[in-house]
């Protein structure tokens, strides 16, 4: 949209056009969303607009990640060191392994206290 991969002035629009996209699709089909959701507000979010959301977590090594980006496109380590870390604090989790195994725990506990969206289909 503005040429970059992020850009924090056009998030809030991003965010407006994604979850509106999600939203207008659901209404008539089952909608894939791969993005990193690695905080409470982002699953959050989803489980708002579709409370039966299904999450596939990808455990993929954080250290491989990091030599990947570092041989392709350095720029992207400490995010990938800030999504580890994110999802180390939320699910209290020391490792990938743990984390993987406490996730869906998590997921289930924020889905119990998720307000839906109500969406009409026609």
């Amino acid at each position: 949209m503005n040429g970059d991969r992020y850009n924090t002035r056009a998030e809030p629009f991003v965010y407006a056009v994604k979850y509106t996209m999600i939203r207008a699709l659901l209404l008539t089909h089952d909608v894939l969303v791969d993005d990193t959701h690695t905080t409470e507000g982002s699953i959050r979010k989803l489980l708002e607009i579709d409370p039966q959301a299904e999450f596939i977590f990808i455990d993929t090594n954080p250290f491989l990640c990091m030599e990947r980006a570092r041989k392709t496109e350095p720029r992207l380590q400490p995010i990938i060191v800030r999504h580890h870390d994110n999802l180390k604090k939320l699910t209290g989790a020391e490792d990938m392994s743990e984390i993987s195994e406490k996730l869906p725990g998590v997921i289930d506990k924020l889905r119990e206290g998720i307000t839906p969206e109500v969406l009409i289909k026609t």
